[in-house]
């Protein structure tokens, strides 16, 4: 079986993704989700973490992260920052910022924390305001109201 990896290329932490937590706990598909382990794993979920362009991009080029591109930030990375649906991805640049800094690692960690409970170290998602365990306010994301 692969790996859970939550560091994405973009600097996305997929640790948070309600797909890749529930794929964690063992029943993203009775919660109507396909398995995903992060986009650098061996599983996948179909849509946008399988045919990304910038992690397509990013393993052609043979960087780990897209900061360490010559062509960054480029037209396709600035439109996943930027994606009206998906407001946490406006995250992704201090992301990057961080991981130079202070390396992968610590930067997992940081993550680790700013996605999990303050009072009850529950993991949780970027839709999540409120911990379902025990009720303390979170900083997660409203999720967009869609346009009919």
């Amino acid at each position: 079986m692969s790996a859970f990896i939550p560091d994405g290329y973009c600097g996305l932490y997929c640790g948070a993704c309600p797909q890749y937590l529930a794929t964690k706990a063992g029943n993203a598909i009775e919660l109507g989700f396909e398995n995903c382990q992060g986009c650098r794993s061996g599983v996948v979920a179909a849509g946008w973490c399988a045919t990304c362009t910038l992690k397509a991009c990013a393993r052609e080029k043979r960087v780990e992260f897209c900061y360490e591109c010559a062509d960054s930030p480029c037209k396709d990375l600035k439109d996943f920052k930027n994606a009206p649906d998906c407001p946490y991805h406006s995250e992704i640049y201090g992301y990057m910022a961080t991981i130079k800094e202070v390396g992968k690692e610590e930067w997992l960690a940081r993550m680790k924390e700013r996605w999990s409970c303050t009072s009850c170290g529950k993991d949780t998602t970027w839709w999540d305001l409120v911990c379902s365990d025990c009720g303390t306010a979170l900083k997660g994301y409203e999720k967009p109201v869609k346009k009919a």
